[in-house]
């Protein structure tokens, strides 16, 4: 049973090895166009030699496949890495109104507190002349006024 299992290890090791490489040609542009310009090398060398003006127009063509293959995988190449930006762009640009969000709540949470405060006379509109308790830094005079003048202003 052992032997069986060590042999379904190793196989299964080859054949991901096998996908590995299959991938990486299934994505290599030159790959794809080395096979296209062996094959019509292969078609020309077989076309009658005495048809010669033939032959050499065709070998004109057929000389532009591997670079049109070739150019096709690059162009691919180029919109998945300018898609791939554009995505990276959207997540960040996600990100920040995520914290923008998160920013605007903390505000309006923090304001709702002010406010119950100043409305249960815990904090009070700080004077020149009030004295203050060491250590404790008082709300800014805007933000009390704001806030005791316009509470339906925490909406927004």
């Amino acid at each position: 049973m052992e032997e069986i299992l060590q042999l379904i290890l190793k196989r299964q090791g080859e054949l991901k090895s096998d996908l590995e490489r299959i991938d990486s040609l299934s994505a290599n542009a030159l790959h794809h166009s080395s096979r296209v310009n062996d094959a019509l090398q292969d078609s020309i060398r077989k076309i009658d030699p005495e048809k010669k003006a033939v032959v050499q127009q065709l070998m004109g063509i057929i000389n532009q496949i591997p670079g049109f293959v070739e150019a096709g995988f690059t162009e691919l190449d180029r919109a998945k890495r300018a898609s791939a930006e554009r995505f990276n762009e959207l997540k960040m640009l996600e990100g920040a109104l995520v914290e923008l969000e998160e920013q605007k709540e903390r505000k309006k949470k923090n304001n709702q507190e002010l406010l119950k405060k100043i409305e249960s006379g815990e904090i009070t509109e700080e004077t020149i002349t009030g004295p203050r308790e060491a250590g404790v830094r008082p709300e800014s005079l805007a933000t009390y006024r704001k806030l005791t003048e316009m509470p339906t202003k925490l909406e927004g």
